[in-house]
């Protein structure tokens, strides 16, 4: 391999170009004796003299096979290196995330929101989905990172929690247990269960034997809210999935046990994420420790089972 410098194949264009040792010292910010060293230096690396030694600007046929490769060097080079500082600079590229639908709703319009205000050049991709599926999006590098419940047994990830929620009874707001303070989960051994995503977080926050099993069972949010509307059940629920803006429904905090999920971000272990990524964290952390974390017109018994994780 041949040690050749990118200041000295740049000094040998410049020669070339001006055809003058002084107007090519001057534009490289060297003075004449540090080019000739520089160009004598070049040709020794290179093995052959690149100018005639009766004229120190006119090139030999080796300097003149050399000088198109030598200028395709250098504009290869210096795209690359407009696309290294491109790649470092947060104002550019993309960011891609993924976040459990029910996260996405009260987060991700501030957060996306606030980024792009800061950074309008960055293309982001959102992609709401499960928690598994996050925590597959996020393995296979489709996503650079995820916002969902853990932590997580993946050994390839790592897990910070931001924030954790309680789970709470939705029920109608005529409903038997509406006007409690709270209900102890065995009284849901004679209510009618609807079964959704949450039952997977259930196995994990109490044993499933304790509540019935679900004969109806749904996967979005809107047809579960109909459904209860409809009388035909209800529905264990962490507090941050309550829907906010649905008048006729109602939480009433679930206990004896308090069963508690844990919200954060899951990415792959080890491994720095891309600047603009970091820089979107960097944000989500802001907005979390400026206590924006739950929605201004959030039920009061719904924000005070929501509280951010305390980091060391």
């Amino acid at each position: 391999m041949i040690d050749l410098r990118l200041s000295q194949l740049r000094q040998f264009l410049l020669l070339v170009e001006t055809k003058n040792y002084k107007s090519a010292a001057h534009l490289s910010y060297r003075s004449q004796p540090a080019l000739s060293h520089a160009i004598r230096e070049l040709e020794q690396r290179l093995g052959a003299p690149l100018f005639e030694q009766n004229s120190r600007t006119t090139l030999t046929p080796f300097g003149e096979s050399c000088l198109p490769l030598i200028r395709e060097s250098l504009l290869y080079m210096d795209r690359s290196i407009a696309t290294i500082r491109q790649l470092a600079n947060v104002s550019v590229g993309n960011v891609a995330f993924a976040v459990l639908p029910s996260i996405a709703r009260i987060w991700a319009p501030t957060l996306i929101g606030e980024f792009s205000t800061l950074y309008p050049d960055v293309e982001t991709r959102v992609r709401a989905a499960t928690s598994p599926d996050i925590q597959r999006l996020v393995t296979s590098g489709d996503m650079d990172f995820g916002i969902t419940s853990g932590p997580t047994d993946d050994p390839k990830l790592e897990f910070e929690p931001l924030v954790r929620d309680r789970f709470g009874l939705v029920c109608r707001s005529d409903h038997h247990y509406a006007n409690l303070t709270s209900v102890p989960w065995e009284k849901l051994a004679t209510e009618r269960m609807i079964g959704s995503s949450m039952n997977q977080m259930l196995e994990v926050a109490l044993p499933m034997s304790q509540l019935p099993r679900p004969k109806l069972h749904v996967s979005n949010l809107p047809t579960l809210v109909g459904l209860i509307k409809e009388c035909l059940g209800v529905v264990p629920m962490p507090a941050l999935d309550f829907p906010m803006d649905e008048p006729d429904i109602t939480f009433i905090p679930l206990v004896k046990p308090v069963a508690k999920r844990t919200i954060g971000i899951v990415r792959i272990k080890d491994r720095s994420l891309s600047p603009s990524a970091g820089a979107m964290v960097q944000l989500l952390r802001g907005l979390l420790a400026s206590a924006r974390w739950t929605p201004e017109a959030a039920p009061w018994v719904v924000k005070r089972m929501i509280s951010p994780v305390k980091t060391p």
